[in-house]
């Protein structure tokens, strides 16, 4: 029998073993190989490994039986969304949220960066060699590079999330030079693909990893954690009252690439439900997208993250998305974690990469973040046993923090659980 230590060290690198295959495929299904590729295998084998992910952990991990019931219904409620939507997004999301329980959240940040850097350079050049297609769009006689990437828009959202990852990787050494390189960056993006959202989220986020040293009340926490619903109501509010003979409201959908009247016909045409519609959406992206004739084929897709939550997976879940974010923020207290957050929660008003691994490790880290404060069981143990435990994976140790604390699982100190009895 494995004692609780190694099934702890197992409990993390089974969600190693798990994240890793499902990033690489997920960031090859974004890329212009990925139309020789069969998608629909990827797409499976992400599910597949989120199910073998999530059933390992249950059987490896004790849950009191207030989370178990909590885990249990966000799961029902996920699972009658995606039958009702075909996306199965909302639902693998969080089943790997649930299972980064026991793992460090650099490790995950760690690991998303090297992966996607590595990648993405390996896409931009062959996309530049000519190994791969390199999509290139037209929008007011500008033209827009993809890069590799099926569209110019998703591949300036990969090097925005890339930021963010390296922003948090320096942490409280994010002075000057990282701000003007996040910034140049972002611009040179800017120039090549003419994605305005994502650069401008990108001097937001430089801005805010500069700015949070000044943040002595943690006023930052505040903010962070009301964004997301914010975010959702002045969507939902702005889509709402559209209306094209308002010269405010046009010029703002004009603003937002057509994103108010686009969705306004969504809800005119399927409505809202509690728990989510099926809706066809056609995008620009690849191939089709340079063929796209707008007499023959009409441009549908939702772009706003919480409007996709509302309108996708319905009602219900995007109600219980924004309670599990506020609660999971209010317990953050890295400061340059709360600076990424805020500004991937602007962006989601806009842009709807949220629940794409390829792009977003952040709500991972968030919720292994959050279970490592909370001290919820089986994550706290002796720090003698934690330092043996950390020796494994000294490798991947990050200088700018404690050097004993381990990898896969930070130190926290051992306290009674107020969720109740273990099952």
């Amino acid at each position: 029998m494995l004692n609780r230590i190694q099934l702890n060290k197992l409990d993390g690198i089974l969600f190693v073993c798990g994240y890793v295959p499902v990033l690489i495929l997920g960031i090859l299904s974004t890329s212009s190989i990925s139309y020789s590729l069969p998608i629909e295998f990827f797409s499976k084998m992400v599910i597949a490994f989120s199910i073998i992910l999530y059933t390992a952990k249950i059987l490896i991990n004790e849950y009191q039986i207030k989370e178990f019931f909590l885990y249990l219904v966000l799961l029902i409620v996920f699972f009658v969304s995606y039958r009702q939507s075909g996306s199965w997004s909302l639902i693998t999301m969080f089943i790997f949220m649930v299972s980064s329980r026991n793992v460090d959240p650099k490790l995950v940040n760690k690991i998303y960066f090297v992966i996607s850097l590595v990648l993405i350079i390996a896409i931009v050049f062959g996309a530049l060699k000519g190994t791969i297609p390199n999509y290139v769009f037209y929008r007011d006689g500008l033209s827009r590079a993809s890069l590799g990437i099926i569209y110019p828009t998703d591949f300036a959202s990969h090097i925005f999330y890339l930021l963010c990852s390296f922003s948090y990787l320096r942490g409280k050494k994010f002075g000057i030079i990282d701000f003007v390189l996040v910034i140049g960056i972002s611009y040179l993006v800017y120039t090549q693909t003419n994605a305005r959202l994502n650069f401008i989220c990108g001097i937001l986020l430089a801005l805010a990893m500069y700015l949070v040293r000044f943040d002595k009340k943690n006023l930052l926490n505040n903010f962070t954690r009301m964004m997301p619903t914010a975010g959702a109501v002045t969507m939902i509010f702005l889509t709402t009252i559209y209306n094209p003979g308002n010269d405010f409201l046009n010029n703002l959908n004009q603003a937002l690439s057509g994103r108010l009247s686009i969705v306004h016909e969504v809800v005119s045409q399927y409505g809202l439900h509690l728990f989510g519609a099926n809706i066809v959406q056609n995008g620009l992206g690849g191939p089709s997208g340079l063929n796209f004739n707008p007499f023959l084929t009409k441009y549908v897709f939702i772009d706003s993250m919480y409007l996709r939550f509302l309108l996708m997976y319905g009602i219900v879940s995007l109600i219980l998305v924004l309670i599990v974010l506020y609660f999971m923020v209010k317990k953050v207290q890295d400061k340059y974690l709360l600076a990424v957050l805020l500004t991937i929660f602007v962006a989601a008003a806009i842009e709807n990469h949220l629940l794409e691994f390829a792009y977003n490790p952040f709500l991972i880290i968030l919720a292994s973040t959050f279970f490592n404060r909370n001290n919820l069981p089986n994550s706290c143990f002796s720090k003698s046993e934690i330092k043996d435990f950390g020796d494994d994976f000294e490798g991947w140790e990050d200088t700018s923090t404690n050097t004993e604390t381990p990898l896969l699982q930070p130190e926290c100190t051992q306290q009674k659980s107020n969720w109740g009895k273990p099952l």
